[in-house]
Protein backbone atom coordinates (compact mmCIF):
# COMPACT_ATOMS: atom_id res chain seq x y z
CA UNK A 1 0.00 0.00 0.00
CA UNK A 2 1.25 3.20 -0.93
CA UNK A 3 0.75 6.71 -2.37
CA UNK A 4 0.99 6.85 -6.53
CA UNK A 5 4.07 9.36 -6.30
CA UNK A 6 6.99 9.00 -9.37
CA UNK A 7 9.94 7.90 -8.11
CA UNK A 8 12.38 9.63 -10.10
CA UNK A 9 11.85 12.69 -8.29
CA UNK A 10 14.42 13.82 -5.61
CA UNK A 11 12.93 13.24 -2.07
CA UNK A 12 12.28 16.46 -1.55
CA UNK A 13 9.87 16.76 -4.37
CA UNK A 14 8.15 13.61 -3.25
CA UNK A 15 7.36 15.07 0.11
CA UNK A 16 6.16 18.95 -1.67
CA UNK A 17 4.21 16.61 -4.34
CA UNK A 18 3.00 14.25 -1.18
CA UNK A 19 1.99 17.29 0.57
CA UNK A 20 0.06 18.66 -2.03
CA UNK A 21 -1.96 15.74 -2.60
CA UNK A 22 -2.82 15.12 0.46
CA UNK A 23 -3.79 18.53 2.39
CA UNK A 24 -6.68 19.76 0.63
CA UNK A 25 -8.57 16.27 1.11
CA UNK A 26 -7.37 16.92 4.78
CA UNK A 27 -8.25 20.73 5.26
CA UNK A 28 -11.56 20.45 3.51
CA UNK A 29 -12.83 16.98 6.35
CA UNK A 30 -11.57 19.13 9.20
CA UNK A 31 -13.19 22.19 7.74
CA UNK A 32 -16.68 20.60 7.58
CA UNK A 33 -16.25 19.04 10.98
CA UNK A 34 -18.07 16.03 11.77
CA UNK A 35 -18.76 13.57 10.20
CA UNK A 36 -16.24 13.85 7.75
CA UNK A 37 -13.41 15.18 10.29
CA UNK A 38 -14.46 11.79 12.31
CA UNK A 39 -13.99 9.75 9.90
CA UNK A 40 -10.79 11.35 8.84
CA UNK A 41 -8.95 10.59 12.23
CA UNK A 42 -10.56 7.41 12.44
CA UNK A 43 -8.92 6.57 9.32
CA UNK A 44 -5.52 8.19 10.32
CA UNK A 45 -5.59 6.33 13.58
CA UNK A 46 -6.33 3.37 11.82
CA UNK A 47 -3.72 3.58 10.03
CA UNK A 48 -1.03 4.77 12.80
CA UNK A 49 -2.03 1.54 14.81
CA UNK A 50 -1.39 -0.25 11.68
CA UNK A 51 2.07 1.03 11.11
CA UNK A 52 2.97 0.82 15.34
CA UNK A 53 1.40 -2.68 15.80
CA UNK A 54 3.75 -3.97 12.35
CA UNK A 55 6.80 -2.61 14.14
CA UNK A 56 6.38 -4.07 17.02
CA UNK A 57 5.81 -6.98 15.26
CA UNK A 58 8.92 -7.19 13.05
CA UNK A 59 6.58 -6.30 10.09
CA UNK A 60 3.98 -8.74 10.79
CA UNK A 61 0.56 -7.68 13.04
CA UNK A 62 0.06 -11.28 14.52
CA UNK A 63 -2.46 -11.48 17.56
CA UNK A 64 -1.37 -8.46 19.74
CA UNK A 65 -0.95 -5.98 16.64
CA UNK A 66 -5.01 -6.53 16.21
CA UNK A 67 -5.52 -6.38 19.29
CA UNK A 68 -3.48 -2.77 19.92
CA UNK A 69 -5.78 -1.54 16.06
CA UNK A 70 -9.35 -2.82 17.69
CA UNK A 71 -8.49 -0.85 20.80
CA UNK A 72 -7.63 2.50 19.30
CA UNK A 73 -10.08 2.24 16.57
CA UNK A 74 -12.72 1.37 19.38
CA UNK A 75 -11.64 4.40 21.52
CA UNK A 76 -11.29 6.83 18.79
CA UNK A 77 -14.95 5.93 17.61
CA UNK A 78 -16.37 5.98 21.41
CA UNK A 79 -15.10 9.67 20.90
CA UNK A 80 -16.32 11.12 17.94
CA UNK A 81 -19.52 9.88 19.49
CA UNK A 82 -18.88 11.99 22.32
CA UNK A 83 -18.39 9.40 24.87
CA UNK A 84 -15.50 10.49 26.22
CA UNK A 85 -15.82 8.74 29.50
CA UNK A 86 -16.55 5.43 27.53
CA UNK A 87 -13.43 6.06 25.41
CA UNK A 88 -11.01 6.29 27.94
CA UNK A 89 -12.28 2.79 29.53
CA UNK A 90 -12.11 1.55 26.23
CA UNK A 91 -8.21 2.61 26.32
CA UNK A 92 -7.18 1.84 29.37
CA UNK A 93 -9.27 -1.96 29.33
CA UNK A 94 -7.87 -2.61 25.50
CA UNK A 95 -4.12 -1.38 27.03
CA UNK A 96 -4.73 -3.86 29.79
CA UNK A 97 -5.89 -6.72 27.01
CA UNK A 98 -2.83 -5.82 24.71
CA UNK A 99 -0.57 -6.49 27.85
CA UNK A 100 -2.24 -9.82 28.24
CA UNK A 101 -2.43 -10.75 24.95
CA UNK A 102 1.55 -9.73 24.30
CA UNK A 103 2.74 -11.58 27.80
CA UNK A 104 0.89 -14.72 27.26
CA UNK A 105 2.92 -14.99 23.42
CA UNK A 106 5.91 -14.24 25.65
CA UNK A 107 6.78 -11.17 23.67
CA UNK A 108 9.55 -8.80 24.66
CA UNK A 109 7.65 -5.51 22.59
CA UNK A 110 4.88 -5.35 26.06
CA UNK A 111 5.69 -1.87 26.90
CA UNK A 112 5.80 -0.78 23.16
CA UNK A 113 2.24 -2.46 22.32
CA UNK A 114 1.01 -0.89 25.38
CA UNK A 115 2.27 1.98 24.75
CA UNK A 116 0.95 2.39 21.36
CA UNK A 117 -2.64 2.07 22.52
CA UNK A 118 -2.54 4.61 25.07
CA UNK A 119 -0.40 6.76 23.19
CA UNK A 120 -2.19 6.71 19.96
CA UNK A 121 -5.82 6.44 21.85
CA UNK A 122 -4.68 9.55 23.70
CA UNK A 123 -3.76 11.74 21.20
CA UNK A 124 -6.80 11.39 18.38
CA UNK A 125 -8.61 11.24 21.16
CA UNK A 126 -7.60 14.60 22.03
CA UNK A 127 -7.58 15.93 18.28
CA UNK A 128 -11.46 15.22 17.82
CA UNK A 129 -11.88 16.77 21.44
CA UNK A 130 -10.23 20.27 20.14
CA UNK A 131 -12.15 19.92 16.85
CA UNK A 132 -15.43 19.89 18.74
CA UNK A 133 -14.42 22.53 20.85
CA UNK A 134 -16.93 25.16 20.80
CA UNK A 135 -14.38 27.99 22.06
CA UNK A 136 -11.42 26.46 19.66
CA UNK A 137 -12.84 24.66 16.95
CA UNK A 138 -11.87 24.63 12.97
CA UNK A 139 -9.71 27.46 13.82
CA UNK A 140 -7.61 26.02 16.74
CA UNK A 141 -6.80 23.04 14.50
CA UNK A 142 -5.79 24.54 12.21
CA UNK A 143 -3.18 27.08 13.78
CA UNK A 144 -2.03 23.71 15.50
CA UNK A 145 -1.45 22.25 12.27
CA UNK A 146 0.43 24.89 10.36
CA UNK A 147 2.35 25.27 14.21
CA UNK A 148 3.45 21.69 13.50
CA UNK A 149 3.62 21.75 9.84
CA UNK A 150 5.85 25.39 10.15
CA UNK A 151 7.83 23.93 12.58
CA UNK A 152 8.65 21.19 10.02
CA UNK A 153 9.75 23.32 7.36
CA UNK A 154 11.71 25.67 9.90
CA UNK A 155 13.62 22.31 11.50
CA UNK A 156 14.57 21.27 8.03
CA UNK A 157 15.85 24.54 6.07
CA UNK A 158 17.50 25.64 9.08
CA UNK A 159 18.50 22.47 9.90
CA UNK A 160 20.35 22.05 6.57
CA UNK A 161 21.75 25.16 6.36
CA UNK A 162 22.88 26.27 9.54
CA UNK A 163 23.87 22.45 10.88
CA UNK A 164 25.75 22.00 14.45
CA UNK A 165 25.45 19.75 17.30
CA UNK A 166 23.14 16.90 17.04
CA UNK A 167 19.47 17.34 19.21
CA UNK A 168 19.32 13.79 19.71
CA UNK A 169 21.64 11.58 17.69
CA UNK A 170 20.94 8.16 19.86
CA UNK A 171 17.04 8.50 17.92
CA UNK A 172 17.59 10.89 15.22
CA UNK A 173 21.21 11.47 13.71
CA UNK A 174 20.20 13.74 11.14
CA UNK A 175 18.57 16.68 13.44
CA UNK A 176 20.42 20.20 14.89
CA UNK A 177 19.56 22.36 17.65
CA UNK A 178 20.03 25.37 15.06
CA UNK A 179 16.58 22.99 13.16
CA UNK A 180 14.78 23.12 16.90
CA UNK A 181 15.53 26.99 16.72
CA UNK A 182 14.11 27.27 12.99
CA UNK A 183 11.12 25.14 14.02
CA UNK A 184 10.09 27.11 16.83
CA UNK A 185 11.37 30.64 15.54
CA UNK A 186 8.81 29.35 12.16
CA UNK A 187 5.98 28.00 15.25
CA UNK A 188 6.03 31.76 16.35
CA UNK A 189 5.49 33.44 13.17
CA UNK A 190 2.75 31.04 12.58
CA UNK A 191 1.53 32.14 16.05
CA UNK A 192 1.48 36.15 15.20
CA UNK A 193 -0.03 35.71 12.13
CA UNK A 194 -2.60 33.35 13.83
CA UNK A 195 -3.35 35.99 16.47
CA UNK A 196 -5.24 37.65 13.71
CA UNK A 197 -8.04 34.98 13.63
CA UNK A 198 -7.88 33.94 17.57
CA UNK A 199 -8.04 37.02 18.74
CA UNK A 200 -8.97 35.16 22.25
CA UNK A 201 -5.62 35.05 22.86
CA UNK A 202 -2.43 38.16 22.72
CA UNK A 203 -0.58 38.01 20.09
CA UNK A 204 2.76 37.88 22.42
CA UNK A 205 1.15 34.78 24.03
CA UNK A 206 0.23 33.03 21.26
CA UNK A 207 3.38 33.15 19.69
CA UNK A 208 5.07 32.36 22.66
CA UNK A 209 2.62 29.68 23.36
CA UNK A 210 3.39 28.49 19.28
CA UNK A 211 7.13 28.07 20.00
CA UNK A 212 6.45 25.62 22.86
CA UNK A 213 3.93 23.62 21.16
CA UNK A 214 7.09 23.39 18.51
CA UNK A 215 9.21 22.01 20.81
CA UNK A 216 6.75 19.28 21.61
CA UNK A 217 6.15 18.41 18.15
CA UNK A 218 9.75 17.64 17.58
CA UNK A 219 10.02 15.76 21.33
CA UNK A 220 6.79 13.93 19.11
CA UNK A 221 8.77 13.41 16.13
CA UNK A 222 11.82 12.24 18.59
CA UNK A 223 9.39 9.55 19.86
CA UNK A 224 8.49 8.15 16.94
CA UNK A 225 12.02 8.19 16.20
CA UNK A 226 12.72 6.17 19.45
CA UNK A 227 10.15 3.52 18.64
CA UNK A 228 12.09 2.64 14.60
CA UNK A 229 15.02 2.81 16.77
CA UNK A 230 13.99 0.39 18.66
CA UNK A 231 13.06 -2.37 15.82
CA UNK A 232 15.43 -1.25 13.78
CA UNK A 233 13.56 0.47 10.95
CA UNK A 234 13.98 3.11 8.98
CA UNK A 235 10.36 4.47 7.98
CA UNK A 236 7.07 3.65 10.01
CA UNK A 237 5.45 1.75 6.26
CA UNK A 238 5.87 3.18 2.78
CA UNK A 239 2.65 4.73 2.40
CA UNK A 240 3.77 8.03 1.82
CA UNK A 241 6.63 8.67 -0.61
CA UNK A 242 9.51 11.09 0.61
CA UNK A 243 7.90 10.82 4.08
CA UNK A 244 7.67 6.88 5.03
CA UNK A 245 4.55 6.05 6.75
CA UNK A 246 1.42 7.97 8.18
CA UNK A 247 3.33 8.06 11.86
CA UNK A 248 6.40 9.80 10.10
CA UNK A 249 3.95 12.79 8.93
CA UNK A 250 1.78 13.02 12.13
CA UNK A 251 4.38 11.82 14.85
CA UNK A 252 4.24 15.98 15.58
CA UNK A 253 0.62 16.40 15.38
CA UNK A 254 -0.16 13.57 17.88
CA UNK A 255 2.11 15.12 20.66
CA UNK A 256 1.45 18.27 19.78
CA UNK A 257 -2.63 17.50 20.28
CA UNK A 258 -2.04 15.87 23.12
CA UNK A 259 -0.32 19.18 24.78
CA UNK A 260 -2.92 21.75 23.76
CA UNK A 261 -5.70 19.60 24.71
CA UNK A 262 -4.48 19.23 27.96
CA UNK A 263 -3.64 22.90 28.27
CA UNK A 264 -7.34 24.15 26.84
CA UNK A 265 -8.89 21.46 29.21
CA UNK A 266 -6.99 22.65 32.38
CA UNK A 267 -7.87 26.49 31.19
CA UNK A 268 -11.69 25.42 31.14
CA UNK A 269 -11.60 26.23 27.50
Amino acid sequence: MQLLIPDNLSPLAQRVLAALVLAPPVLLALYLGSPYSDLLIFAAAGISAWEWARLCGGGSLQLTGMAVIASVLLAVLSAAFGSYEIAAWVVVVGAMAVAVIAANHQQESVSWYVGGVLYLSWSCIAFIWLRQNETLGVIGIFWLLLVVWGTDIGAYFAGRSLGGPKLAPRFSPNKTWSGLAGGAATAALVGLVAAIWMPVMPMLLLAIGSAMIAVVAQIGDLFESSLKRQFDAKDSSNLIPGHGGLLDRIDGVLAASLAVAAIAWLAGV
